[in-house]
């Protein structure tokens, strides 16, 4: 079953519709269900543009694009265009202004991430295809002259769908395809096939590969914890982590499936976290009662500082990520240390005054720059945590090598930035609120 499309929205009028000889003629439908009874009538397909006031590579395409003949011959004779803006200007009038909030929904609908995008829907308004980005005049006219062939290649995967004559292969690359294309009704039932047919397999872990992962990353809603597949990952981590070279990609899994089953549904409504604070023994309970109580103190664990970070309750927030820290250790890879360096420099040093806290963010910065010898950022963050937890003669020559680094680099925002710094520290004034 394909989605269509049922909302009423104010199109934007980009052309007269007089004046339309040497570019696409943009519908004067004032509703997608307007533009589908046109298009039925006409027997033509509909597409949907998506652009932005500010877009630069929209205007150049509706400049250098649109008004190319072999372009707007084809389109024109062939579709029913709709153009739809889903920004906000000052010098948008009241017609665009009464798009906003169905242009919203349509954005929301169709994951609208970059601009342009190009929707091909059925004169019926299922949809056919979805392209992001800056085309040519060549890759216009083929996106556009093939929709025929993917309608028809639709059709017959359809076809094959309903009769279970997929390959495994073929439905864990076509679930996520549809699923980009927001078609998610026949993403999920591609998935659920996939999911039965590997669940049937007696040899489950000889059906483990990188495409799993993505399958429950893409569709978690049909995991469970008590699915045998679930059980199955749970009982042979060391085995499903090798098959899928990640060491710790089991934890994760498993980690997943939780949040996914039991706890996103009591503290993650629609994509938020709620503001009433969670009953987390209530949680880490349920959760043993699938796992054993170190996963399950340590998927309580990142909840809570998920949590408390999302509303802002940044003493419990500190408190959950050190101890996440202090139980998994620093390693010693660059990402990590970033990641370590950013939540002491955004959230020790800008929202605690806890000696404890601040000893904790020095041992920290201590191991991350010795990880990282000669990286400046790490040393100002170091030598700032230094100082507000008063330490100091340590705090300036920290700040004094990152000086003399930066100046041998010749970077000269931080060299700035350093010398306020250290005249600070030297003159024993505040920072951070020290």
């Amino acid at each position: 079953m394909q989605k269509k499309i049922a909302i009423a929205i104010f199109m934007v009028i980009q052309m007269n519709s007089i004046a339309q000889t040497n570019s696409i003629k943009f519908a004067n439908s004032q509703s997608i269900e307007e533009a589908v009874k046109i298009a039925k009538k006409e027997k033509k397909y509909i597409l949907l543009d998506f652009y932005a006031t500010w877009c630069t590579l929209c205007k150049k395409m509706e400049k250098e694009v649109y008004t190319h003949h072999d372009v707007f011959t084809y389109i024109n004779g062939n579709f029913i265009t709709l153009k739809i803006q889903i920004d906000t200007s000052l010098k948008d009038n009241e017609s665009i202004k009464s798009t906003y909030e169905m242009a919203a929904k349509l954005k929301k609908l169709y994951d609208i991430r970059i601009l342009p995008t190009f929707i091909f829907l059925e004169s019926n308004g299922t949809i056919i295809d979805k392209k992001e980005g800056y085309l040519n005049v060549q890759e216009m006219i083929t996106q556009c002259k093939s929709i025929d062939d993917i309608k028809k290649n639709r059709q017959l995967t359809d076809k094959k769908i309903s009769e279970n004559e997929l390959t495994e292969e073929e439905l864990v690359k076509i679930a996520p395809k549809n699923l980009k294309i927001k078609d998610d009704s026949l993403s999920i039932k591609i998935a659920q096939q996939y999911k039965e047919r590997i669940t049937t397999k007696r040899i489950l872990s000889q059906e483990f590969d990188p495409n799993f992962f993505t399958l429950i990353n893409n569709f978690p809603i049909l995991f469970k914890v008590n699915d045998t597949l679930t059980k199955y990952i749970y009982h042979h981590k060391i085995e499903i982590d090798s098959i899928l070279k990640q060491p710790g990609v089991s934890n994760q899994i498993i980690e997943y499936i939780t949040n996914s089953d039991i706890i996103f549904p009591l503290i993650k409504l629609s994509g938020e976290y709620t503001s009433k604070e969670p009953d987390w023994l209530t949680l880490k309970n349920k959760i043993e009662e699938y796992w054993d109580h170190n996963t399950a103190s340590n998927i309580i664990l990142n909840n809570k500082i998920n949590w408390y970070k999302s509303n802002k309750y940044w003493h419990k927030y500190i408190l959950y990520q050190t101890e996440k820290i202090d139980k998994n250790g620093i390693q010693p890879d660059i990402f990590e240390s970033s990641q370590i360096n950013n939540f002491v420099f955004d959230f020790i040093l800008k929202k605690s005054n806890d000696k404890l806290i601040l000893k904790k963010a020095c041992s920290y910065m201590k191991e991350v720059v010795n990880n990282n010898p000669g990286i400046v950022e790490f040393l100002d963050t170091y030598a700032n945590v230094l100082y507000k937890y008063g330490d100091r003669s340590k705090a300036i020559e920290t700040e004094k090598q990152a000086l003399k680094i930066s100046m041998l680099q010749k970077r000269d925002s931080h060299i700035k930035l350093y010398k306020e710094t250290l005249s600070k520290m030297e003159f024993n004034q505040a920072i951070w609120g020290n």
